[in-house]
């Protein structure tokens, strides 16, 4: 389980600013965010009609391909998932009211982050930092 300095969670501030605006645009300057522990993210792969099935399996999929060294990084926290470390939970950020999105911003949680009490707080942080201010996250009950 390695860890690597944090920037970002998105792979590029390029990235990060097309998919922004593309959510920002689509949800007509509103979007909404939503953390799912690992129970809610196997309940939306079950569900063959959520809109976010395929999205949310297509980004497991990219993370489960990832050599070490090269994963992707927690929301809050310098962990690393990759093949052998995958995420404990994810944050799933979407504009607003729409019910099958263009874009939808995925990224992890290790088991850690997860399951801190402050984790709702860590995420508003976050967010912020990246100049997403004034979420409401809908936070999922803590895994047992």
């Amino acid at each position: 389980m390695k860890k690597r300095e944090k920037t970002s969670p998105f792979s590029t501030a390029e990235e990060r600013n097309e998919a922004l605006q593309i959510m920002l645009k689509e949800g007509k300057g509103a979007w909404e965010c939503e953390v799912l522990n690992r129970y809610g993210m196997i309940d939306i792969i079950d569900d063959r009609l959520s809109p976010m099935r395929n999205q949310l399996m297509d980004w497991l999929r990219k993370i489960k391909n990832l050599k070490p060294g090269n994963g992707a990084i927690c929301f809050t926290c310098n962990f690393e998932f990759n093949g052998q470390s995958p995420p404990y939970g994810v944050v799933i950020l979407k504009p607003f009211a729409v019910e099958r999105p263009k874009v939808m911003i995925f990224s992890g949680f290790c088991h850690d982050c997860m399951t801190r009490d402050d984790m709702k707080a860590r995420v508003v942080a976050e967010l912020s930092r990246h100049e997403l201010r004034g979420a409401e996250v809908d936070l999922q009950a803590k895994p047992q």
